[in-house]
């Protein structure tokens, strides 16, 4: 989640907040758990990320904003039209990765409610569970 207050003059008794839901922040390599096919929407690369941050901090006047922090994603879940107000202008696309992930992972099924849920596995998992152990990963992957 990315924050910051402001107080001009003008808006001496206003807080200004960019609130960041950055759903998929994962390189090349980490690319190969079994959620990673659904990850091809919700990818954000370490240089939309960088732009986005930066046009965050930026900009003068932000309100009150909640954006999603993906990249130009093909399979996109979301609408992130809502971010242009910041000129966020994201450049990478995760297609680029999809025919390698693909290829090595099971077609989701997408009755499944863990494929269904913006958080994935994590918004399906009951609570003093792990959502990190229900992948299948260890501390290292995570």
């Amino acid at each position: 989640m990315c924050a910051r207050h402001t107080s001009p003059s003008s808006l001496r008794h206003s807080c200004c907040c960019c609130c960041c839901r950055r759903p998929t922040l994962w390189t090349r390599r980490r690319f190969r758990s079994g959620c990673a096919a659904r990850a091809l929407g919700s990818w954000l690369s370490y240089d939309d990320l960088i732009h986005l941050v930066e046009r965050a901090v930026d900009t003068p006047v932000t309100g009150f904003a909640v954006i999603y922090g993906v990249s130009d994603n093909d399979r996109a879940p979301v609408d992130n039209s809502g971010a242009s107000f910041l000129g966020y202008r994201p450049r990478d696309n995760a297609e680029q990765f999809a025919p390698e992930i693909l290829a090595a992972t099971p077609t989701p099924d997408a009755r499944d409610p863990d494929q269904m849920m913006h958080g994935g596995p994590f918004a399906t998992t009951d609570l003093g569970e792990s959502g990190v152990a229900k992948l299948g990963l260890s501390k290292t992957d995570s």
